[in-house]
């Protein structure tokens, strides 16, 4: 189990810093669409389909880059890998949290109140990337005219992390009652 928590440990640290340099990179595209708008477009033009974490686009409007939708969207994926690398971050945490490695572990339980949350945080956090395509989705389709496709399968991930968020909560409540007894 604790070989698991190392390797856990480290495959989540090092996912959280891609994300987070997959939303810097999302951020550094969206600022050289307004610089560079021509040679993004050049770019744009060989990729056409841009995808992350169920939320698709198209660039192409009628043989064209349509600028617009595509900042949108990269708005879309800074906002999407941001989430998914506080996932990362939580995970990592509570594998930590568990082993008792962390400043505000109460010892090497799965059952702790930082844990609850941080599971809970986990499942907000899933819930919100499909929230973040929904909303992308809108805006290119009300603004730019541009359909989007959206994977809505984050919510039932999300759903479930609630759930066992919830069955934690209820298992740091035995704990604490058989510590109290004890």
């Amino acid at each position: 189990m604790k070989h698991l928590d190392k390797i856990v440990s480290i495959v989540a640290k090092v996912l959280e810093v891609l994300h987070w340099l997959g939303s810097a990179a999302g951020a550094v595209l969206f600022v050289i669409s307004f610089i560079n708008p021509l040679g993004l477009t050049q770019w744009l033009n060989a990729a056409q389909t841009f995808t992350c974490y169920g939320i698709e686009i198209n660039t192409m409007v009628n043989g064209s880059v349509h600028m617009g939708a595509v900042r949108t969207a990269f708005i879309g994926f800074l906002l999407v890998f941001a989430l998914m690398a506080m996932v990362f971050r939580n995970l990592y945490l509570i594998a930590k949290t568990a082993r008792g490695k962390t400043w505000f572990s109460e010892g090497e339980t799965p059952f702790q109140h930082n844990i609850v949350r941080m599971v809970r945080e986990i499942g907000i956090f899933l819930i919100s990337i499909p929230a973040v395509g929904l909303v992308v989705a809108a805006i290119t389709r009300l603004c730019f005219g541009i359909e989007m496709v959206n994977d809505l399968s984050g919510l039932l991930i999300g759903l479930v992390m609630l759930y066992l968020s919830q069955i934690f909560a209820r298992g740091t409540q035995l704990q604490n009652d058989v510590d109290g007894l004890l």
